[in-house]
């Protein structure tokens, strides 16, 4: 946010396109999404009404990029600390 209140872009990335490897299509949500700046500043982006997310480097390239199955609504994607360790409380 600027100091005028206003919102300003800071960057544009594309989504991803159909035919790249790591891309499950090319997209547009008509609502909702979400963009988070990960630890490391990569850029991890949920697609809000529709079933995709992604991870982009600071320099706007895929690293990542997954759909949800069927049935599984959801319309943001967050990148999170994971503690668990192998093995750890299976038998």
């Amino acid at each position: 946010m600027s100091p005028t209140g206003i919102a300003v872009a800071v960057a544009r990335i594309p989504p991803p396109r159909a035919g790249h490897p790591k891309a499950s299509s090319r997209r547009s949500a008509v609502s909702q999404g979400n963009a988070q700046t990960a630890r490391d500043r990569d850029l991890v982006v949920g697609w809000g009404a529709l079933p995709y997310f992604c991870e982009f480097s600071p320099n706007g390239k895929l690293l990542f990029d997954a759909e949800f199955p069927d049935g599984v609504n959801t319309y943001r994607a967050y990148q999170l600390p994971w503690p668990a360790q192998h093995g750890h409380g299976h038998r």
